[in-house]
């Protein structure tokens, strides 16, 4: 049997998953299963177990290859995967280049499409809640935040979480406690956005007339929050389906890259136009 292998980083007290990577591992083995290939899913709670994990695995040969996500800045996945002959597959950004299977995304892009949707809305203070900030895309989507900004001529506030939505409680209520307030917030996950929700509420700040939420993953839990959050839409399934068919590829014939579709951004009850803009 051919078995691919798929570890989680999770931090002590976060959710045992994302949504985000529940999705991707469902568009996985709907392509892999049925090929029969199984997923083996790893859980562990840092970057140095993550490497542990590929190492017994080669030293046990109990996979065939391995999926990686969350790409990070100078990352030792990729020089001790190749070192040991692994085969692996990479969710990546479009500007991270190499000679690897890989489904790419357009992080910068879908930021610039964040920020003009606010900006067409009237927000001129916007702030943004980050993941890790060792991760490549955390760094990619805070440049093209930046760079947005700066052409439209608005304000930016960027604070760090950890995808969590007890950090984005945290890092919402530092956002709309300084001065000036942002009159938008942008997420890096629905958890985090799902947090500061519950900050703003604690704040006595209605949303979306207060302070309108946007967060960078939609889910089922942003569409039965209340009010219902604003998101961009990626087909994250559909992915896990790109992720799967690449890696057959990748263990039949060799390394192949595609390019996930762009995602679109769900406009619900947590955004609107700003009335009138603070000084």
């Amino acid at each position: 049997m051919t078995q691919v292998g798929f570890v989680f980083v999770r931090q002590a007290g976060a959710p045992r998953f994302e949504p985000f990577f529940n999705e991707i591992l469902v568009g996985l083995e709907s392509v892999l299963v049925p090929a029969g290939v199984d997923v083996i899913v790893q859980v562990v709670e840092d970057p140095a177990q993550e490497l542990q994990v590929y190492r017994h695995w080669h030293d046990t040969r109990a996979v065939d290859a391995v999926v990686l996500k969350d790409l990070r800045v100078n990352d030792d996945r990729i020089q001790q995967l190749t070192e040991l002959g692994m085969a692996f597959a990479v969710l990546a950004d479009v500007t991270q280049v190499g000679e690897f299977a890989a489904v790419r995304i357009d992080n910068a892009r879908a930021m610039h499409d964040s920020m003009n949707f606010l900006v067409e809305r009237g927000h001129r203070t916007i702030g943004r809640v980050t993941g890790p900030t060792e991760l490549v895309h955390t760094k990619i989507r805070t440049d093209a935040l930046v760079e947005a900004a700066r052409a439209a001529g608005v304000r930016v506030s960027v604070v760090t979480g950890d995808y969590s939505s007890q950090s984005g409680y945290r890092t919402t209520t530092s956002l709309l406690t300084s001065t000036p307030r942002p009159t938008a917030v942008v997420y890096d996950n629905d958890l985090m956005a799902l947090g500061g929700l519950d900050a703003v509420r604690e704040l006595g700040l209605d949303v979306p007339t207060a302070v309108s939420l946007l967060a960078w993953d939609d889910s089922v839990a942003c569409q039965l929050a209340s009010p219902p959050l604003s998101a961009l839409r990626h087909d994250v399934q559909e992915m896990g389906v790109q992720l799967g068919n690449v890696l057959l590829t990748l263990l039949s014939t060799g390394p192949t890259s595609t390019r996930a579709a762009q995602p679109i951004i769900v406009e619900r009850g947590s955004s609107t136009a700003v009335a009138l803009e603070r000084s």
